[in-house]
């Protein structure tokens, strides 16, 4: 499978992630001054699900951590995709 295609794409108040074989892309709200971040899939050391919150923390090997916030639904699916692709 290629690495341009995208698997998945979620979107919530803003956030937009679209998940490929390799890696993941957060376009994070703020209009012009929003902010894309890439997270490569070998780089990920831990994915939490944090206790009462709609989001899910991503940490890197270069300490990072990354938190996105979608509905709680699309929370589980992308945790779950994740681990698949690890």
């Amino acid at each position: 499978m290629s690495n341009t295609n995208a698997i998945a794409n979620y979107s919530y108040l803003g956030t937009k992630v679209t998940v490929y074989n390799n890696r993941m892309e957060v376009q994070l709200p703020g209009g012009i001054f929003g902010k894309k971040e890439m997270i490569i899939f070998r780089n990920i050391t831990s994915i939490e699900k944090p206790p009462l919150l709609s989001c899910i923390d991503i940490k890197t090997s270069d300490g990072k951590k990354h938190r996105i916030t979608l509905s709680p639904s699309d929370n589980k699916k992308l945790k779950e995709q994740i681990e698949s692709l690890l």
